[in-house]
């Protein structure tokens, strides 16, 4: 789900056209179907929250999402994290300290990023990795968030 979404326009002042940003919208939702999301509860799958903005010729994509339920490959048929065959694996991420997720995070960054599509004026946009932050929360039984940070290029 889209939380904010911010008309974009390019270096030269001309818009990107509204069907052009709907489709990159839309891609971006698809795509997240895919993936679960930072919950209230902390098994529940939910949709991940997505923040699209243009600066110039570069578009920020800030992903809130549950990156330890796709580190463990848990999909959307799994409503509650638990009921997944790799729950072990699921809880053994979400045990992990801030720094440590982090850097357990870090040598798929580059899958988790090409998992995300944005599609701009028919054409993909290559994104790039900036940053991964969580909020560590020792406590295993109240929700984990995770927000995942993306820049690409957008055409001129």
């Amino acid at each position: 789900m889209i939380s904010q979404a911010y008309w974009m326009r390019y270096d030269n002042g001309k818009p990107c056209s509204q069907l052009a940003f709907n489709i990159a919208c839309a891609a971006i939702l698809l795509c997240l179907l895919s993936m679960v999301a930072n919950s209230a509860f902390a098994h529940e799958i939910r949709p991940a929250i997505v923040n699209m903005q243009a600066q110039g010729t570069t578009l920020t994509v800030r992903l809130e999402t549950n990156v330890e339920a796709w580190m463990a490959e848990i999909g959307e048929e799994h409503e509650n994290t638990q009921d997944a065959p790799e729950s072990q694996q699921y809880n053994l991420l979400r045990a992990l300290p801030s720094d440590d997720f982090v850097k357990a995070f870090l040598p798929r960054a580059d899958a988790f990023t090409k998992d995300i599509i944005v599609n701009v004026d028919g054409q993909r946009l290559q994104l790039t990795y900036q940053t991964l932050s969580e909020a560590y929360q020792p406590e295993l039984d109240l929700a984990s968030d995770s927000t995942v940070i993306l820049t690409g290029q957008l055409p001129q």
